[in-house]
């Protein structure tokens, strides 16, 4: 190598190492899910699997439509009806009933960890209303991906999804 191409060198080099420092895919945990039943009721089901977690927003075509916080951070099995009051120890800001949901718009839940690793975060849900009408009354958990990475619960069956995700 010549001493004119040591510097291009160094340079792909030191950019190579930081490209591969940030590449790292966070651990995702706990379960997120939606649900819309017969009378257009949006439910968001949340399995924290043991993590604990300090606030749950919802996203209704990207506005803000419900953010749950908790100031005494909680881990367990929680459901929030929009429009209704949040589960004990919870407040809520913003939260009415999704009454207009078309085929189109996406609900969007995010759930915030409270003193977990910084490589580790909770999973979010997103379904669309067309999808959740067609699972009228079943939890559609996770995202779309072309993984396959959505699936469906049961109300019955949600606090059981998390034996492998424990902390």
């Amino acid at each position: 190598m010549t001493v004119r191409k040591a510097p291009a060198a160094a340079a792909t080099l030191l950019s190579a190492l930081m490209l591969a420092s940030c590449g790292a895919d966070p651990d995702y945990v706990g379960k997120v899910g939606v649900l819309q039943d017969g009378s257009g009721t949006l439910q968001i089901f949340v399995n924290t699997c043991g993590y604990d977690v300090d606030e749950v927003s919802v996203e209704v075509g990207s506005a803000p439509v419900a953010d749950y916080t908790t100031e005494q951070a909680d881990s367990g099995v929680f459901t929030f009806t929009l429009g209704d009051p949040p589960p004990e120890s919870w407040s809520v800001s913003g939260s009415a009933p999704v009454t207009d949901l078309s085929a189109e718009d996406t609900v969007e839940v995010t759930v915030s960890l409270n003193a977990a690793p910084s490589d580790t975060e909770h999973r979010r849900a997103e379904a669309n209303g067309e999808t959740l009408r067609l699972e009228q009354d079943r939890i559609v958990v996770g995202t779309p991906h072309k993984s396959g990475d959505q699936t469906l619960s049961s109300p019955e069956d949600w606090a059981g999804l998390c034996e492998q995700d424990q902390p």
